[in-house]
């Protein structure tokens, strides 16, 4: 199972030439989000815009067995 990925940006991009996604304690059990952030700040919100991603950082999933009911519900 792979647990981060990182993507390669076009030369354009305004701060960072990569964007990463890490996924911390994913498994075959741990197949919900409990908690994400992006360059280190709480992400409340199940999505992302494409000028996030052109900026560069690192989004992160806190993995776990049980969902969390109340992420993603903005």
């Amino acid at each position: 199972m792979v647990d981060d990925v990182v993507i390669q940006l076009v030369p354009v991009c305004l701060l960072d030439d990569t964007f990463a996604i890490v996924a911390h304690h994913a498994s075959r059990q741990n197949g919900y989000i409990l908690f994400a952030k992006l360059n280190g700040q709480p992400l409340n919100r199940a999505w992302i815009t494409q000028a996030e991603i052109i900026n560069g950082g690192t989004l992160e999933f806190e993995m776990g067995i049980l969902p969390n009911k109340s992420w993603g519900t903005e």
